[in-house]
């Protein structure tokens, strides 16, 4: 077990080469990204297990699926991620020892190194592998929320109780 999982209130997610594969496709003024369902059911477990969520990304996001995933907090467009976690742990009452964070490159090594679990997902730059306490199995934008979201509920002990809902014991 993981010390410390035992703490985390709060989980966080980068978007782009977390959520998504990293990829944007650009169109005539428009952008598009591919999420996982797989993610997006992994925001209603952490949710329904307790967990407050939040988003907190250097880019703009897809805002209707920001809006579908009902993020508690969303910091989009964020250049300094560090400063903006303290100022919403200030606001909000969280310690950064209460805070898991999945980042995958070089703006989220400082928040990976300081929360109480960093994590990366698989093809995450070296960095952030390097800095984190768990590196997923899955890729950028193939559930790696989902892989948090089960790696916490079972390592604080709410798995059986979260997933009874969907009839399994």
């Amino acid at each position: 077990m993981i010390v410390g999982i035992e703490q985390i209130r709060l989980v966080a997610f980068d978007v782009d080469g977390v959520l998504t594969d990293g990829t944007i496709a650009c169109g005539e003024g428009v952008e598009s990204k591919r999420f996982s369902v797989r993610d997006g059911l992994a925001f209603h477990l952490l949710k329904a297990a307790g967990f407050k969520t939040m988003i907190l990304s250097g880019r703009k996001s897809s805002s209707s699926r920001m809006k579908e995933l009902q993020v508690d907090f969303l910091l989009e467009g964020v250049q300094d991620k560090l400063s903006a976690l303290r100022d919403l742990c200030d606001r909000e009452g969280f310690e950064f020892r209460e805070i898991c964070y999945c980042g995958d490159d070089l703006p989220d090594v400082a928040v990976i190194q300081q929360v109480g679990i960093g994590v990366a997902p698989a093809d995450g730059v070296e960095q952030a592998r390097q800095a984190a306490v768990v590196v997923t199995v899955a890729p950028g934008g193939c559930g790696v929320a989902r892989e948090v979201a089960e790696f916490l509920l079972k390592g604080q002990g709410k798995w059986e109780k979260t997933v009874a809902q969907y009839g399994i014991s």
